[in-house]
C-alpha cells in the first residue's frame, strides 16, 4: 500500500522525557502483539517487555526522521521484531502503523472528522486506529497552548470505541474529570443505549 497513508506514531512524542507517550506506544505495541493468531506470539516476557521499554527510549534520542515503528523493532530481540511483523516493513498492517512519514496531519483545526469505515470491518485494525487517534484528540485537548480554547469532541456509535479496555479506562475514565479546566466537553452518540450498559466502566463515564 502507498506508504504516506498511515500513522508514524513516533511523531507525537514531545521529547524522549514524555513518559505519557512511552506509555501510550507501550499499550499500542501489547495490542500489536495480541492481536497474533497464536499463542506463543501473543504473549512477552519480562526480557522482551524490558527490551521494548530500552528500544523505545533509544529511538526518541535518534533523528526525527529515523522514528518509527520498525526503527523500534529493530533495538529489540528478533523474537519481538516476529511478534511485531504484521506491522513493521512490509508487513499486513505496516502501511497503517509504520509510514515513515506521519499521513494524519494536524488536528489543531476548528472541525475534524475522523471516518474509520474503510477499516471497520478490520478489528486489529480498528482497535489500534481508535486508540492511536483517541490519544492524539485527547493530548491536544490537554495541551497548555489550547487551555482557553473551548475544545468538543463527538463520538458517533462510541460503543465501537467503548469496546477498547485501553480508550474506556486509561483514556476516557481518567481524563474525563478533569476536561471542565482545560474547557473541554465529549459527546456520545449510539443506536442503542443497551450497548453502553455493556461496557464494563460505563458507571464510571
Amino acid at each position: 500500500g502507498d506508504k504516506k497513508q498511515g500513522f508514524n506514531l513516533f511523531t507525537q512524542a514531545q521529547d524522549e522525557h514524555d513518559t505519557v507517550f512511552v506509555n501510550h506506544l507501550l499499550n499500542l505495541i501489547i495490542m500489536m502483539i495480541e492481536s497474533n493468531s497464536s499463542e506463543e506470539m501473543r504473549a512477552l516476557s519480562l526480557v522482551e517487555q524490558m527490551a521494548i521499554d530500552k528500544a523505545i527510549t533509544n529511538v526518541l534520542k535518534m533523528p526525527k526522521d529515523m522514528q518509527r515503528l520498525l526503527t523500534m523493532a529493530q533495538h529489540c530481540p528478533k523474537s519481538v521484531m516476529q511478534k511485531l511483523s504484521r506491522f513493521i516493513g512490509n508487513g499486513h498492517y505496516a502501511a497503517l502503523f509504520d509510514s515513515p512519514v506521519d499521513a494524519i496531519g494536524e488536528f489543531d483545526k476548528p472541525v475534524g472528522v475522523f471516518n474509520l469505515a474503510g477499516i471497520k470491518e478490520d478489528e486489529t485494525a480498528k482497535k489500534l486506529a481508535m486508540s492511536e487517534i483517541t490519544y492524539r484528540i485527547f493530548r491536544l485537548f490537554e495541551n497548555p497552548a489550547y487551555r482557553t480554547v473551548p475544545k468538543w469532541l463527538d463520538l458517533d456509535e462510541v460503543h465501537h470505541l467503548l469496546e477498547n479496555p485501553y480508550i474506556t479506562n486509561d483514556l476516557i475514565v481518567k481524563r474525563i474529570r478533569t476536561w471542565g479546566k482545560w474547557l473541554g466537553g465529549m459527546g456520545m452518540w449510539t443506536q442503542s443505549g443497551v450497548e453502553l450498559g455493556k461496557i464494563p466502566d460505563w458507571p464510571a463515564i
